[in-house]
């Protein structure tokens, strides 16, 4: 079956089949990017069945897939987060009423406008979630690859965030450069956290679980596990594009990178020393 699709920035339509809507590329270090939220394909069938528009553009984590084309595997997914959102459990049954109750298909836009107008017709919610099964399938195998080649995985999940919090985010005002997420220490150990806090130059505004702790990727493969250390991080929109033009700043994503390859790999290194013993 093959797919009509939107892009919701610049409107253009393709078509593709449902398991090219996600992407891996691999590496042999024991370190997994997922990228979320890059995406900006809807299918053409259920535009109408969403409240869109530029709302779902700006709450999209625009070029990420280029800012996060560091060292490492890494899985993207190219459809938008309101169509399937691969960082929220995959379906609530008994339905979502509130910010913290948000899955797969339904989740809120800016000012707490429900993603959804109406609701998603069986068949078409069997097919995006058919892609978001496959893509966390993905995910697990490549974490399993890396645990059972080098004991432990190092499992980043890659975001960013707008300048200034929105109706629909727990915070409020001018957020920091660099928020790493940790689902309050529960990702991941402390020591990991401080190493790569030192990877970023000075300048740079660096928070942890604030104005986010995590999300659903963290929480189910790494919070609670002994060999899967785990973080999100996000990156202020400013810091790398033009939030009102939504133009790529390569000058500036070029400092950006720099930095966030120095952190992961310090964090990396951290996971390493504490996984082969070496705790002095």
């Amino acid at each position: 079956m093959t797919w009509r699709l939107v892009d919701l920035l610049s409107g253009d339509q393709v078509e593709q089949e449902p398991s090219s809507l996600y992407s891996v590329s691999r590496t042999d270090a024991p370190l997994v990017y997922t990228v979320p939220h890059a995406g900006l394909l809807v299918p053409v069938d259920l535009v109408d069945t969403w409240n869109l528009g530029e709302a779902a553009v700006q709450d999209t984590d625009l070029h990420t897939d280029r800012l996060y084309d560091l060292p490492g595997t890494r899985v993207i997914t190219s459809l938008n987060r309101y169509a399937v959102n691969m960082n929220r459990p995959r379906w609530r049954e008994k339905g979502v009423s509130e910010y913290d109750e948000e899955d797969a298909l339904r989740t809120y836009l800016k000012g707490m406008r429900p993603s959804w107008a109406k609701p998603i017709q069986n068949d078409w919610k069997q097919a995006l979630l058919g892609v978001y099964d496959m893509y966390h399938a993905a995910v697990r195998a490549l974490l399993q690859e890396r645990i059972d080649e080098y004991g432990y995985v190092f499992l980043v999940t890659a975001h960013s965030m707008n300048a200034e919090a929105d109706d629909n985010t727990p915070d409020s005002g001018r957020r920091p450069d660099v928020t790493i997420c940790t689902e309050y220490g529960r990702g991941t150990e402390p020591s990991v956290i401080e190493a790569m806090q030192t990877g970023f130059p000075d300048g740079f505004d660096v928070a942890v679980d604030d104005p986010y702790a995590g999300g659903f990727t963290t929480e189910a493969y790494a919070a609670g596990s002994d060999v899967v250390h785990g973080v999100q991080i996000e990156v202020n929109k400013a810091c790398y594009m033009d939030e009102d033009s939504y133009a790529y700043e390569a000058d500036q994503a070029a400092v950006v990178q720099d930095a966030l390859r120095d952190a992961v790999s310090r964090g990396l290194d951290e996971v390493r020393r504490l996984e082969d013993g070496d705790q002095d």
